[in-house]
């Protein structure tokens, strides 16, 4: 293999798709994860699907990416069904192209050996053995990489920290006409208005609102899909319905 683009510079991503909506709540759990970073190698992120892990993970890179000299590179696993294709596709996400020769695992090791990076290993479980064999490996050789990956269940390799990530933060179930400081709400909001301008949270819609979201458990991609249909439906009849 060769090495064709792992080098970029301070600050710089790789890798990482544009954002085109706004990244609501978690601002705190954004600070604990990049504080991990600096202590830890290898952070994983923990949660159920849909849980906000992905997006969660780009805010965090770009919080820490000035740290790393070589940037901030993530490889993408969802796609990956076969253990034995996992260091190719990291190896293919930080540039570096296969040679009959040389192992993905090995060339991965050599090159990494010689770089200041934050690798991203994004949706590690359906092939969690070899990303943890791989990041065992590569955390071991190369003394300047950090591992941020994020997963359904932990990596359970030595020197890993580990964050679970809870729900969104929902209203008062006491008083749900005062959603503030709701996370839940607020991204529910974000997303509705805009599928419907014209919405409003309000006297009348943040109580129903704040009942959608505590029924969706504060999950950001049950709100966003809910909020979606917002102006096909409106939220008494998007309770009504879930």
């Amino acid at each position: 293999m060769e090495r064709s683009a792992v080098t970029g510079a301070t600050g710089s991503m790789h890798g990482f798709p544009a954002a085109l909506t706004s990244f609501v709540g978690r601002a705190g759990v954004v600070d604990e994860i990049a504080g991990q970073l600096s202590q830890y190698r290898l952070v994983t992120v923990t949660g159920p699907g849909g849980a906000g892990k992905t997006r969660l993970a780009g805010e965090v890179a770009k919080r820490v990416a000035g740290r790393f000299a070589d940037g901030v590179w993530l490889a993408e696993l969802a796609a990956v069904r076969d253990p034995a294709k996992v260091a190719a596709a990291v190896a293919s996400a930080l540039g570096i192209r296969e040679l009959p020769a040389v192992a993905a695992a090995d060339a991965l090791a050599q090159t990494l050996a010689r770089r200041q990076l934050l690798l991203v290993l994004d949706n590690c479980e359906q092939v969690i053995d070899a990303a943890a064999e791989l990041c065992g490996r590569l955390l071991l050789g190369a003394d300047d990489v950090r591992v941020l990956a994020t997963s359904r269940e932990p990596l359970q390799i030595a020197g890993e920290a580990r964050y679970r990530l809870a729900p969104l933060t929902l209203p008062d179930p006491d008083n749900p006409a005062d959603p503030d400081g709701s996370e839940a709400v607020a991204l529910f909001a974000d997303r509705a208005r805009r599928a419907d301008a014209s919405f409003a949270l309000d006297g009348e819609t943040a109580p129903v609102v704040a009942r959608l979201v505590a029924r969706l458990d504060g999950m950001p991609l049950a709100i966003e899909l809910a909020a979606a249909r917002v102006e096909a439906l409106g939220v008494a009849q998007l309770l009504d319905r879930i």
